[in-house]
């Protein structure tokens, strides 16, 4: 189902501290969007995990061949947040500069989750052999920004 910022209707609230009282509007945030906002019977996508990660942002492999072949098929951009209720992008860049995907634009992410790149370009064709540069950016409900860059190689 696909929603508009002004529609609210069908998105759940979810605690993000277990621990903490119900009662404190602070301890409450929108589902994740990759959770179709909702994750009835499952655990809640915005709950924090206490455990401190030291990479919030992990980018592997270094090399892939999206080939078929089933290995290293695709680059997995997980992402393990001490925080609630970011809103992250991703933007691909070719060793040129040039912007060829961008595989998330203002996306309201749980606390945990995963981005796939199969190695396509805006057009869903395969983009070419090289070395590509992943801007990653994510932000909280206060305004502050975090940055990142991770590059990968594209090899079939």
């Amino acid at each position: 189902m696909h929603r508009t910022k002004r529609d609210k209707s069908g998105v759940s609230l979810e605690k993000i501290n277990l621990d903490n009282s119900s009662l404190d509007k602070t301890n409450w945030q929108s589902a994740s969007v990759s959770e179709n906002y909702a994750t009835p019977g499952w655990p809640n996508s915005q709950l924090l995990n206490n455990s401190e990660s030291n990479k919030p942002i992990t980018v592997e492999p270094e090399v892939f061949s999206p080939n078929f072949d089933g290995y290293n098929d695709e680059l997995s951009i997980k992402y393990h947040l001490n925080e609630a209720g970011i809103i992250m992008n991703i933007r691909v860049y070719d060793a040129k500069g040039r912007l060829i995907n961008q595989l998330a634009n203002n996306f309201l992410c749980g606390t945990e989750g995963e981005f796939i790149w199969r190695g396509e370009n805006f057009k869903n064709e395969y983009a070419l052999n090289g070395i590509y540069l992943l801007y990653i950016e994510y932000f909280d409900q206060f305004g502050n920004v975090h940055k990142e860059k991770e590059t990968c190689v594209l090899a079939r």
